[in-house]
């Protein structure tokens, strides 16, 4: 996930990194090209053992007017919060036999486990329509990016989606009274 990071260095000195959204979290790097790997291991360190909840990135036009950064310069750094540690809770869920199928089946393909998968899409999920909640995203795959053969899941959900729809208005319409009474 992009994070704004704000990289400041004073004359014989090393690049000094703030990241904002991890309040107290700060990095230093003797180089430039070090500043996103140092900015990794910081938030990492940071989230150690905290079972935090992950903040959404802060708006970088919020953040230039601040006043508090000032001689510095504003980079986006791509911080794999697969990688922060979290706490894990066991859940039990019900789903429709067919959908746990093609879950398995996707997250087999994908050599996941079916919690891994289904913590991922969670994750996608809020971020893509929650953009503004924390959302904590552990799980053993990388990022769920639907390319043409791997929509046969999606295709699958809209279609169980779309035909519960239509089960539904039939219902509805079975259900209005014909005629007066």
């Amino acid at each position: 996930m992009l994070y704004p990071v704000y990289v400041h260095k004073d004359e014989d000195s090393a690049y000094g990194v703030t990241i904002p959204d991890f309040p107290g979290c700060f990095a230093a790097a003797d180089s430039f090209q070090e500043v996103a790997a140092n900015v990794q291991e910081a938030v990492e360190l940071y989230a150690e053992d905290e079972g935090m909840v992950l903040p959404a990135p802060t708006d970088l036009d919020e953040l230039q007017a601040d006043k508090d950064y000032v001689d510095g310069t504003w980079i986006a750094v791509d911080i794999d919060t697969s990688k922060l540690s979290s706490k894990t809770k066991r859940i039990n869920t019900t789903m429709p036999e067919l959908l746990i199928m093609a879950v398995d089946r996707y997250a087999e393909d994908h050599k996941m486990s079916r919690s891994g998968f289904l913590t991922m899409v969670a994750g996608e999920y809020l971020r893509e329509h929650c953009p503004k909640r924390a959302v904590i995203t552990k799980h053993s795959g990388g990022c769920l990016r639907q390319s043409t053969k791997d929509s046969e899941l999606g295709a699958m959900v809209a279609q169980r989606q779309n035909g519960e729809t239509r089960q539904r208005r039939r219902y509805a319409k079975a259900a209005k009274p014909r005629g007066k009474t």
